[in-house]
């Protein structure tokens, strides 16, 4: 796999932001994790929101459809990463949260989204899942207990999605290599399709092979820096895991049971393995947004009093219970408001405030698993 320094990086970027889109290309940017600016070939994130994102393989005729309009790829190549985007032909009628739709102005550019680079993380949330997969949370907690570095050999039997499989590339690139192992002839299919897209086949192996029936192979044996086992029963493939590692090389088993995790602690005591370690990795995601609050007036008085600030966002408004009753429309509404000044408002006794407010999100992608580490030491003569 050819890697691109920093240098090289900067010239490349240089020089696709002088160049017309058609002579734009991603032949010199061989590490998907380096690109600074868009081209041709290579694989792009789409950004709406967290949970709304789109993989998008670059093509010189290609359009993306979407509910903001068509986005022409020929208007995406050369621009640098992190940038806002717009169709290309805004649609003139959207789509709202409830399913509403609306009439948008002929002139209206559309709504944005942004153009990001390619990483392990995005590409977690957006790939098709060919399986349960491993979330941005276990695969930095399984490469930094398998003490994955530069120029790492990794073992990797249960390929699935090739989420871990794109993550642990990019910490060992670019002289390491995980060789990746999947009895599913389809999913291996997938897979290798998948790695070519995202220009990471240079240093991923896909191989079909049932490893809990015949192991890895010979001809790995002794070669491994570490060993990554997501199959049903990892306790009988740890035989051919010890074969493969080197000496001071890592292990780690992925398992949704606790009984799993009990068996194949036993086997790994049994074959000599020492500090096993356990980890049950639990995401939890908060989302911060600006909300409207009645705050009572006491609170309202120490807040300004005490911590001396005013309040986030806007001035807080006041409507009165009784004024409130008779409003009905939102336009008698807006018209009752008042901007008054702290003394004013506490006087009144109900204070709306515009806040900030932290919660945890309604649903989270996530899953309930054991992860598993131990080290494979010289055995004892």
């Amino acid at each position: 796999m050819d890697v691109v320094g920093e240098e090289g990086v900067n010239d490349v970027a240089a020089a696709a932001c002088s160049s017309s889109p058609a002579q734009v290309s991603c032949a010199n940017l061989k590490t998907p994790w380096t690109r600074s600016v868009a081209a041709f070939g290579e694989v792009i994130i789409l950004y709406k929101n967290h949970t709304d994102l789109y993989e998008v393989k670059l093509e010189e005729e290609g359009i993306f459809h979407h509910m903001y309009g068509d986005f022409c790829h020929k208007d995406l190549v050369g621009k640098k990463y992190g940038t806002k985007v717009y169709p290309s032909i805004p649609r003139l009628t959207q789509t709202g949260r409830r399913g509403k739709k609306r009439r948008v102005a002929p002139t209206s550019r559309g709504g944005h989204l942004y153009l990001l680079c390619l990483t392990p993380e995005l590409w977690t949330v957006a790939l098709k899942h060919r399986t349960q997969i491993l979330y941005t949370l276990d695969n930095a907690l399984i490469s930094f207990h398998l003490d994955l570095k530069p120029g790492s050999v990794v073992l990797e039997s249960g390929t699935g999605s090739g989420s871990l499989t794109t993550a642990m590339a990019r910490v060992i690139a670019p002289h390491g290599h995980v060789y990746t192992f999947e009895f599913n002839e389809h999913r291996v299919k997938e897979a290798k399709r998948d790695f070519e897209k995202l220009g990471t086949n240079g240093s991923i192996t896909v191989t079909h092979r049932d490893v809990c029936g015949t192991g890895f192979g010979e001809e790995y044996d002794g070669m491994a820096d570490a060993v990554f086992l997501d199959l049903p029963s990892p306790w009988n493939v740890i035989d051919a895991a010890k074969r493969a590692l080197k000496v001071g090389g890592r292990v780690c088993t992925f398992s949704p049971c606790i009984e799993q995790v009990q068996k194949t602690c036993a086997a790994l005591d049994a074959r000599g393995f020492k500090l096993l370690r356990t980890f049950e990795c639990l995401l939890k995601e908060y989302e911060v947004r600006t909300n409207r609050y009645e705050v009572p007036a006491c609170v309202a008085e120490t807040l300004s009093e005490t911590k001396g600030r005013r309040f986030e966002g806007a001035d807080p408004i006041v409507i009165s219970p009784d004024e409130e009753k008779n409003v009905r429309s939102s336009k008698e509404k807006k018209a009752k408001r008042q901007k008054l000044s702290v003394e004013q408002r506490i006087e009144a006794g109900v204070v709306k405030v515009f806040g900030a407010e932290s919660r945890p999100r309604p649903s989270m992608a996530g899953h309930t698993g054991y992860l598993t580490f131990a080290s494979r030491y010289a055995d004892d003569n």
